[in-house]
């Protein structure tokens, strides 16, 4: 039945969201989600280089009414305790602590991995043409990675990632640089897709810095 697929697919979120915070990925400086190498010996190693990677968390936006959230907290499992975690128990308190639009009995909760707090930092980075905004699109990889190649030294081994924008300087993957700096057009798509979709939920509401650093801001 629907709702069982919508409560298991609310509970996957709730699982997901726990996961990524309990395992650090966030670098709150930063304003990017860090892949996490684990080493044998069980040490964890951020990643700290700065590519689409930690963007595509904040690709995870949907809008659910207020009768699966009710169902969600009768359940009482995962999904449940995400929003309890948010300092919400009932529905009332919806729009204290997480996005909530609309009247008593229509309304509609934003769900986000990220946040508004981390999203404004993410489309910080997004937006920079020093970072990931080109004249033609998004890049993969920041172009702050153009002159700070990032390095990583682990159990006697060092690997790097430098940005090639076009064709790779080593024969890997083939010769492609794949996420070395070319843009990618399911992810620009994907971007595009989902600034519609906060728009449709924030409207004028909530606007941001478009470029970073131009003062120009855009809902």
């Amino acid at each position: 039945p629907a709702t069982g697929v919508v409560i298991k697919f609310l509970e996957h979120f709730a699982a997901i969201t726990r996961a990524m915070d309990d395992q650090g990925l966030w670098d709150d400086a930063d304003g990017l989600y860090y892949d996490r190498l684990l080493t044998p010996d069980g040490t964890a190693v951020p990643l700290k280089y700065r590519s689409m990677v930690g963007v595509i968390p904040m690709l995870t936006a949907a809008v659910i009414d207020e009768g699966w959230i009710t169902e969600s907290l009768t359940v009482g499992k995962q999904f449940a305790g995400l929003l309890r975690r948010q300092g919400v128990t009932d529905l009332d308190q919806l729009g204290d602590q997480v996005p909530v639009r609309g009247a008593p009995g229509d309304r509609h909760l934003l769900l986000s991995v990220t946040g508004l707090d981390r999203l404004e930092k993410i489309f910080a980075k997004l937006f920079d043409t020093g970072e990931f905004l080109s004249p033609y699109g998004l890049r993969a990889l920041s172009a702050y990675h153009r002159d700070h190649p990032y390095q990583l030294q682990v159990e006697g081994l060092t690997a790097t990632v430098d940005y090639e924008p076009a064709e790779s300087t080593t024969g890997m993957f083939g010769g492609n640089s794949n996420w070395r700096g070319p843009l990618w057009f399911p992810l620009n798509y994907l971007v595009i897709s989902v600034l519609r979709r906060y728009y449709h939920f924030f409207g004028d509401e909530v606007t941001i810095e478009y470029p970073t650093g131009s003062g120009h801001r855009v809902p």
